[in-house]
């Protein structure tokens, strides 16, 4: 009970971090590019892991090495794929718009679940799910992300749903991983991977790219948020997400991504001085209910 309790209150922050983060990376989009932040992003947080888990890594060497082929394609789907795909959807859309395309993913990672790992989804916890996507659902219509929906789709937002299902996928995948590498450990792994991965693609894309399109560095004043993205939001954000994964399942874990858009709305009125509807709170307070709602029977479960 007290790990379960422990992995909700990770995953919660892991809520905070990540919908803060598309409105951060909105607040700085004039000032940066998607690339630069991605790849200081993740050189943040590979450093703060190799110098944290070293140790485990080598003692770990040999499990590794045999599942080499998988941490490379979960590094490769975190590190470069969804991180290109979610950072630069708010340079496209508003951050209330990827933060509620984002809250789909329990849908996405509980189809797949059930498609490739035969998992069950009970009553219960599928009621819970289903209030907790109507209220998004709600939360679309009614919040500030409405007034920028145009008839035609927003690039950011097509980033957002593709980022959305890739990370479906990694979830999966991850999921298969459980148990092999202590969850710190695989998630230092997985870092490291995709990011020997990433060096090469930003550097052939630095030297290919026109004047202007991509920096080496962030502008100074914009590090501080540079520093948040790469060890909250990517950092601590990834590790809750690993360690709730690990303690509840992707499908449980999963709802938790819901509070994600709430998040955002309620930084982005703060912050980018956007609006939460009557109907948008309603909304707000379905995704609650839906997540208490799966959270408990998961709870008594255990």
């Amino acid at each position: 009970m007290q790990r379960t309790h422990l992995a909700s209150l990770g995953l919660i922050a892991t809520a905070v971090l990540w919908g803060g983060n598309h409105v951060v990376i909105r607040d700085i989009a004039d000032q940066t590019d998607p690339l630069t932040l991605v790849f200081w992003r993740w050189t943040l947080s590979a450093v703060v892991l190799l110098l944290l888990g070293a140790r485990p890594l080598w003692q770990a060497r040999r499990i590794l090495r045999k599942d080499l082929g998988r941490l490379r394609c979960l590094g490769v789907l975190n590190c470069v794929f969804f991180s290109l795909a979610i950072i630069g959807a708010p340079f496209g859309t508003s951050a209330a718009n990827v933060g509620l395309i984002q809250a789909t993913a329990p849908l996405w990672i509980t189809v797949t679940g059930l498609l490739f790992l035969s998992e069950k989804v009970s009553l219960r916890n599928a009621i819970g799910m289903g209030l907790g996507f109507a209220g998004a659902v709600l939360l679309i219509s009614s919040g500030p992300a409405a007034a920028n929906i145009s008839t035609e789709l927003w690039w950011g937002d097509a980033l957002a749903l593709i980022g959305t299902l890739i990370w479906a996928g990694y979830s999966i995948l991850l999921r298969k991983m459980q148990g092999v590498l202590h969850p710190v450990t695989l998630f230092s792994a997985i870092v490291l991977t995709g990011y020997v991965v990433l060096i090469p693609c930003y550097v052939i894309l630095l030297l290919a790219g026109s004047s202007g399109d991509i920096s080496i560095l962030p502008p100074r004043e914009i590090w501080p948020a540079v520093v948040y993205i790469g060890l909250g939001a990517t950092l601590l954000g990834n590790l809750f997400w690993n360690l709730g994964v690990h303690a509840l399942g992707p499908t449980t874990a999963a709802q938790f991504l819901f509070l994600a858009p709430i998040c955002s709305i309620g930084l982005g009125t703060y912050w980018l001085d956007e609006y939460l509807s009557i109907l948008g709170w309603l909304g707000a307070i379905m995704i609650i209910s839906g997540l208490i709602l799966s959270t408990v029977h998961q709870q008594e479960a255990k």
